[in-house]
């Protein structure tokens, strides 16, 4: 790209950017122009910074889109904690970015593009495909915006943007929160900018990653290689997973019958009849005994994360294999990679972890390879300028992390961190037996004696493996581990088989053909397919996408009666308050304090009023002391199915008036007020 066009491209995206503060709220135009301000312009300006040279032009429509999120977010933190309110804080943030732009368009020269890469116009089909297909996927099935975590994602969010920064826990009265929340900073702000609802602003960050996936890919691929059908094929392979593979050894399941309670064929039919392919547990038929489900178009697909930090993995390894065979120190590269790593680590703490631990490991191989093995003078690149920026990103992100963990009771030491990873191992073999001889000759390449022109893939592979096997994560979240060996490993082995393909003829070519389509397009198409049919019959989903108008309008009380930090007290939580109502909740269900380790007097406190009010005894005085101890305005919501299973619970607080007032009753529930001392 010329300096002209260049400065043409920026000065555009700037004034169209800047109409926001002019645009008429919720139309379309203001979520065109939002997605400028936070998806687009802040993620270019420091692409153009750091990143002037061995970039193409795609890079500038693809790369801006997942380094934007980072920016936005951190500046959007600092500017918060200077400013105290997060609509100063992004309005500050997008000044900045269209004063970046308008001086790099006046005074800066155009980068250098990369005449070596070769991506052509074709690149972009597949990513439009995969965001159109998640976009229709959501379009027939809006269920599939709230099914799963979306509704708790949703409550941080709309925490964020009620209360501010740091969010509490917004199922508790009054607990710093134990989870990740910079991701739900980011969906807050895009949420406030764009004007879409919680849940469609989180579909359109899915929808975003999505879009680049693909192109990740087929970039990846032209830094190691100039043949067309290898870049314009892996994306396709990259989308159906490594991983999908290995639903051909489903039948391995049946091992179970034996051995355990159930044996024989009473075992084998009741295997047949878990499977589920009209809705979203399909995703359970699809992989073989004793590994993880490990889908990839699941965490596309599903509200979270995961699949954005996945594309920062992706985007830290392309921009390691550039500057890898730049061979030069790599300073801006480095500073990048550091960047993301943080952003990675803060989006997602798991891919961040495996990043930066896969920087640091692959430091000390590629050391390792120099000296010992190629005995040739050590790339300070991959040795120090990668490692030393996964340092950087650590010291940047440590007071976040030690923020989330402080005050958990997990109480883990670093040994319970520590395994053999069977599970892992054995879900990461069974693909590969299954493509044994592409996969062989694949390793073979990577690790032959010409180290140099894949050295990037080997080291990468190598650390990732070493934490597969070694690294014990809570709640099966070392599952996740996996996906990022996965991404890495499929492109050489990808390119072993379009070659296979390509050398055979007449029948074994069909056969090698028709092989390749059964083990890679049968998953996805079965996981799109129940995915789409997916109608959410659990009960807890059920209440929650089937809201009436009646529970609308008891959400619309609370919010529009109550003040920003009541506290909604309830029997059966399921984040609806925080999402309608603007309300915190008093007391989680038990998963999460399992899951996140939440303790401590306060939680001690709520347990014991959650049980006072709702257990099958009287109410107790001690009950009635502990309430009057918290300092907000509590209110506890009985609804009409509460009453239809309990009937008493109404009894129980109308005999007590002088303590619970009923301000509020409809056919859907009733809602008293605890009446503090005075």
């Amino acid at each position: 790209m010329n300096r002209n066009n260049l400065k043409a491209l920026l000065i555009i995206t700037t004034v169209i950017s800047s109409t926001i503060f002019i645009i008429p709220q919720g139309s379309i135009l203001q979520t065109t122009t939002a997605f400028f301000n936070i998806f687009y312009l802040p993620g270019l300006v420091v692409l153009l910074l750091l990143f002037r040279r061995r970039f193409t032009s795609f890079d500038l429509i693809f790369m801006p889109l997942l380094i934007s999120p980072i920016v936005v977010t951190l500046l959007t933190l600092f500017f918060y904690y200077t400013l105290h309110s997060h609509y100063a804080a992004v309005k500050t943030t997008i000044l900045i970015f269209y004063a970046l732009s308008l001086a790099i368009a006046f005074a800066s020269k155009a980068p250098e593009e990369d005449r070596e890469i070769h991506l052509r116009a074709e690149t972009l089909i597949v990513p439009v495909m995969f965001a159109a297909l998640l976009i229709l996927m959501y379009s027939i099935n809006p269920l599939l915006k709230i099914r799963s975590d979306a509704w708790y994602h949703a409550s941080v969010t709309m925490e964020i943007l009620d209360r501010g920064i740091p969010p509490m826990e917004p199922r508790f009265a009054d607990v710093p929160i134990h989870y990740m929340w910079i991701y739900h900073l980011f969906l807050a702000t895009w949420k406030r900018v764009s004007g879409l609802s919680v849940f469609n602003a989180m579909a359109f960050f899915n929808v975003v990653s999505a879009f680049s996936f693909p192109y990740l890919i087929a970039r990846l691929t032209s830094i190691y290689t100039t043949k067309r059908k290898y870049i314009a094929l892996t994306p396709l392979f990259a989308i159906a997973g490594l991983e999908s593979v290995s639903w051909i050894l489903w039948p391995t399941n049946l091992v179970r019958a034996f051995f355990g309670k159930v044996r024989g064929m009473e075992e084998v039919t009741r295997q047949l009849r878990l499977i589920q392919l009209n809705n979203s547990d399909v995703i359970q038929f699809l992989h073989p005994f004793k590994t993880w489900m490990v889908n990839l178009l699941d965490k596309f697909i599903t509200i979270t994360a995961f699949s954005y930090s996945l594309d920062l993995f992706l985007l830290a390894f392309i921009i390691y294999s550039i500057a890898s065979r730049e061979g030069k120190k790599g300073t801006s590269a480095g500073i990048l990679i550091c960047i993301i790593s943080v952003g990675t680590l803060l989006f997602h703490v798991v891919t961040g972890s495996v990043l930066i631990l896969t920087l640091i490991g692959a430091g000390i191989l590629t050391f390792l390879v120099y000296k010992f093995i190629l005995k040739q003078p050590v790339p300070r690149f991959e040795s120090f300028t990668s490692p030393l920026s996964a340092l950087i990103a650590i010291t940047i992100c440590f007071p976040y992390i030690h923020d989330l963990t402080r005050g958990s009771s997990s109480g883990n030491s670093l040994t319970s961190f520590l395994h053999v990873g069977i599970t892992n191992i054995i879900t990461i073999i069974a693909p590969l037996i299954i493509l044994y001889c592409p996969a062989r000759d694949a390793l073979k390449k990577i690790f032959s004696k010409d180290l140099n022109r894949l050295l990037p893939f080997s080291v990468w592979i190598i650390s990732i493996l070493i934490l597969n096997i070694f690294v014990n994560l809570p709640t099966v979240n070392d599952s996740k581990l996996i996906f990022p060996m996965f991404l890495l490993l499929l492109p050489p082995i990808v390119w072993e088989i379009i070659d296979r393909i390509g050398a055979a003829g007449g029948l074994k070519k069909t056969a090698l053909i028709l092989w390749t389509l059964i083990i890679f397009v049968i998953p996805p198409i079965l996981t799109v397919r129940g995915f789409t049919l997916d109608r959410l019959e659990k009960p807890i989903e059920s209440s929650r996408a089937n809201l009436s108008r009646g529970k609308m309008k008891l959400f619309e009380w609370i919010n529009n009666n109550t003040d920003i930090n009541a506290v909604i007290i309830e029997n059966n939580i399921n984040c609806l308050m925080p999402v309608y109502a603007h309300r915190r909740n008093f007391f989680p269900q038990p998963s999460a304090m399992n899951v996140y380790g939440y303790s401590g007097e306060k939680v001690t406190l709520y347990k014991s009023i959650i049980n006072g009010l709702f257990s099958s005894d009287s109410l107790t005085e001690k009950t009635i002391e502990e309430m009057d101890k918290i300092d907000k305005n509590l209110y506890i919501v009985l609804w009409q199915s509460d009453l239809v299973k309990r009937p008493e619970l109404k009894k129980r607080f109308d005999a007590m008036g002088n303590k619970f007032k009923e301000v509020y009753k409809s056919e859907v529930g009733v809602i008293y007020k605890f009446v503090k001392r005075r």
